[in-house]
């Protein structure tokens, strides 16, 4: 059936227009072209500046060879859509603690049967900082491509995206998706990520090519409704600054049924980057003949615990878990022209009440190369990735070298390795595989080079069949006696540690669950303690708290709360100080830094901005609860 076609040149569109002529008569266009029961809505070629405009249900927008749809720089010209993405509390995160409103370049809401097509481009103006976010914008706003909310029927074929300010296409709530032969290039846009999916199902990526400054393609859950199911990847060129493909962080509902295939990675810091932290399951994911080349760590698996989305129950959430994963297929060279070179080594790592189950790696090639960072070969206190109050453990919580010259497993289930080589180029003192906490592993023809050992691990069940290491038959060796009991002395760290950030977390859901939360200002601040004074009412119950490092509260002179985080633990915590006993009047509140010669602080570059570095003391933030 033949569509009816409609110029944008028919609706007063023109290359001398301004942004806002050519985006009243591109929307007046995609309106018409709905109201008559569906069609095109014709692009031609040249430079059309734009405000945002709005796809509606069967209507296809088609830009022609050489037609751009050029964004404008002033942040009036984008409509809030009606979806947001509420975030949780968290520091230096631009918008965390409100409802975030999404906007783009085009947007749909509840539509069906829409399309953008053609070959040409959508240009959004977005590289660094200075239109986005607008210092005066209240809503921050950071223009996306393509946005799209509760829609049905999606396909979005052979065009390019230029600079997002923030994703390139953002796919929200919807199902039957179809993305083919894109080109993205973002690498400007500092949180840019390329393809990027939040509960939404069926599908299928095929033949793009995605350079982005943050996540090439990522899967998100943050509804309990809305999971990730039926995605099938292919034939995509993904580079990346942190993952080429990923699941998570955010995790509230499960992700299912996930197919990559013939698919090829570079310049990434992770390949594969699988993540589940609150209470959705990832199952079933299968990845299928990938190469990589430039990577920091190919495979990257982890449970943790800690709330991102808003919608999640406990600010330390029940796991759902990670299993059912496959790869078979794979060749991956590491990156060792980077001071990166620490990450230059696969990671999978569960903890201890959600291990990671049922994984296989089959037919699989890892050529490994960089320096090793000094004393790492005898490191047995990687941290648990248990923190809850903050975000994205693998930076926060986890620095330094590993102790496995290429894979490093703890509290995994049911693990198996099949026709794999793994090769060590440079000269490094830590074996090839170190695992803790292993259960039911199995390894048949695994041939392993260039590393002074095959596989130290925790325990022995371990089995190996045909198994090589430098041409000789392989077989596990124990760790030394010391290290043993260093390990010992880490798990007894770390159980006190979970039970402790237990302990916090329920503090805080307490402090959640009343009515009113006030913002606590006008703190004095010297070299180790903020002051402040609050007026308490009947209804005060708690102060919840987000600080840094070892800090005690005190209540018109009396020790009120405290906390204090092993050092390797020693980050941004939350937690919640009981108000009831001091019952109502004037409070006068400090908080005492307990470490007042340690320097705190974070100062490094993420993919939504910089952390400002904190001062030696106490930072943090607080709010007042009450009924």
């Amino acid at each position: 059936m033949n569509q009816v076609r409609y110029s944008i040149l028919d609706f007063g569109a023109s290359t001398e227009q301004t942004y806002k002529v050519n985006g009243r008569a591109i929307q007046a266009a995609i309106e018409q072209a709905h109201r008559s029961g569906g069609g095109v809505v014709e692009v031609p070629a040249g430079v059309f500046n734009t405000t945002n405009v709005k796809l509606l249900s069967n209507v296809t927008l088609e830009l022609a060879p050489g037609s751009v749809l050029n964004g404008s720089l002033d942040y009036h010209d984008y409509t809030l859509s009606g979806a947001s993405y509420s975030l949780v509390e968290m520091m230096g995160i631009p918008a965390a603690g409100t409802e975030a409103y999404w906007c783009a370049l085009v947007y749909a809401e509840q539509a069906e049967n829409i399309s953008i097509c053609g070959s040409g481009t959508l240009e959004m103006n977005g590289q660094g900082h200075d239109y986005f976010p607008h210092p005066e914008d209240p809503c921050a706003r950071r223009p996306m491509g393509f946005f799209f909310d509760q829609c049905t029927n999606v396909r979005i074929s052979g065009i390019t995206f230029r600079d997002p300010a923030e994703y390139a296409i953002l796919g929200h709530r919807s199902d039957t998706i179809l993305l083919e032969n894109l080109r993205v290039f973002s690498w400007e846009s500092e949180n840019g990520d390329g393809l990027d999916f939040n509960g939404c199902s069926n599908i299928l990526i095929r033949a793009c090519i995605v350079e982005a400054g943050d996540d090439a393609i990522s899967l998100k859950t943050t509804y309990p409704d809305w999971p990730c199911r039926n995605v099938i990847i292919s034939d995509c060129i993904l580079r990346s600054v942190w993952a080429g493909f990923r699941m998570g962080t955010e995790s509230t509902a499960d992700m299912k049924d996930i197919l990559i295939s013939n698919c090829m990675f570079e310049r990434c810091n992770d390949g594969l980057k699988i993540q589940c932290c609150s209470t959705g399951v990832y199952e079933n994911v299968l990845i299928r003949n990938v190469s990589m080349r430039d990577v920091h760590r190919p495979i990257f698996m982890t449970t943790n615990s800690f709330r991102l989305a808003r919608a999640d129950h406990s600010v330390r959430p029940r796991m759902g878990g990670i299993r059912n994963v496959q790869i078979d297929g794979m060749t991956a060279y590491m990156s060792k022209d980077s001071g990166e070179y620490q990450r230059n080594c696969c990671i999978i790592s569960g903890v201890p009440k959600c291990a990671i189950e049922e994984v296989s790696l089959r037919n699989i090639r890892m050529v490994f190369d960089g320096p090793m960072e000094p004393g790492a070969f005898e490191r047995v206190d990687v941290p648990e990735y248990l923190d809850y109050s903050f975000l994205y453990a693998d930076i926060f919580s986890i620095n330094g070298g590993f102790p496995a010259a290429g894979l490093f497993l703890r509290h995994v289930k049911d693990l198996t390795m099949e026709n794999c080589r793994l090769i060590r180029e440079d000269d490094d003192p830590r074996p090839m595989v170190v695992g803790y906490d292993l259960e039911d592993v199995s390894l048949r023809s695994v041939r392993v080079s260039g590393s002074p050992a095959f596989f130290q691990a925790e325990n022995s069940q371990i089995r190996l069949e045909d198994c090589t290491f430098e041409g000789q038959p392989a077989a596990v060796e124990p760790f030394p006696a010391h290290l043993q009991q260093r390990f010992a002395d880490f798990r007894k760290v770390t159980a006190e540690t979970d039970a402790l950030f237990d302990r916090l977390a329920a503090t805080v859901d307490q402090a959640e669950a009343c009515a009113v939360e006030k913002p606590v200002e006008g703190w004095e601040k010297t070299e180790d303690r903020w002051t402040t004074e609050l007026e308490l009412t009947e209804g005060s119950k708690w102060l919840k708290l987000v600080s840094y490092g070892a800090v005690e509260v005190r209540i018109n002179g009396t020790l009120a709360g405290s906390v204090r985080l092993h050092e390797m633990y020693d980050n941004i915590c939350a937690w919640a100080v009981d108000l009831r006993r001091f019952g109502a009047g004037r409070a006068v509140v400090e908080l005492r830094w307990l470490e007042p010669g340690k320097s705190g602080g974070i100062d490094c570059v993420l993919p939504f901005g910089r952390f400002a570095p904190f001062a030696p003391g106490l930072c943090g933030t607080a709010k007042l609860c009450e009924d």
